[in-house]
């Protein structure tokens, strides 16, 4: 009520009063103006309020609209690393039949990798994913449990990544190229998975439909991490 009792006054001086003033053919007086607003000191008064009440018309919309703006771009600490858990729960669940029960980390990752060479933060993210496969950990200690640094920091290679190639499928972070030919990722239980291994972007596409493409949003989600954000595209 408020709020229109605000736009009904600016309204009522914009386009009743005002012109009432400026127009130079003589007009009978409207019931609304007599006594009041066609005296100077009136009118004077009016302008006031109005130049008032469009002040406030204004705060109030920027209000509504930063507040706005700040609720859908709020995210917390903890929402972050969940959500970072979950792209790991899907990873690990993409590496899975890659590993051989007593195997090695560095036999494991050639199965994986073929004749790719891994980046640090594909290295350090694989490496993650190994100790969860061969411990056996499950889902929901990975959701509970996992810190989240692995991913943030592949995410934020994965950004640098897609500012030279746009079209990028991931391969890059773990040291191969988009279009190569990768062995583990051409098999028989990878074929029938949502994700390929490599596509960081589907396992962690459900912090990915949150960011939207807002920059903003991704340098506070890895920051969480103290990873530093890429350069803007």
């Amino acid at each position: 009520m408020y709020f229109i009792g605000i736009i009904s006054f600016c309204l009522f001086y914009r386009f009743v009063i005002k012109q009432e003033v400026r127009s130079n053919q003589p007009k009978k007086k409207q019931p609304y103006l007599i006594m009041f607003s066609t005296t100077k000191v009136g009118l004077q008064i009016i302008k006031i309020i109005y130049k008032l009440m469009k002040k406030l018309l204004f705060g109030v919309i920027a209000t509504v609209l930063f507040s706005f703006i700040g609720n859908a771009q709020k995210i917390t600490k903890e929402e972050a690393r969940y959500k970072l858990a979950e792209g790991m729960v899907s990873l690990v669940d993409g590496v899975k039949p890659a590993y051989k029960s007593g195997q090695s980390y560095a036999s494991f990752e050639k199965v994986v990798l073929g004749s790719w060479r891994n980046t640090t933060e594909g290295s350090a993210l694989l490496k993650k994913a190994y100790d969860y496969v061969s411990k056996g950990t499950s889902k929901d200690e990975i959701l509970r449990l996992y810190s989240g640094i692995e991913m943030a920091g592949a995410l934020a290679l994965l950004e640098k990544v897609k500012a030279k190639n746009p079209k990028t499928n991931g391969a890059e972070l773990f040291g191969g190229t988009t279009g190569d030919y990768n062995p583990y990722g051409n098999t028989s239980s990878q074929l029938a998975a949502k994700c390929r291994w490599y596509d960081i972007g589907c396992h962690l596409q459900a912090l990915l439909n949150f960011i939207n493409d807002n920059y903003t949003i991704l340098c506070v989600v890895i920051s969480f991490f103290d990873i530093p954000c890429p350069p803007k595209p």
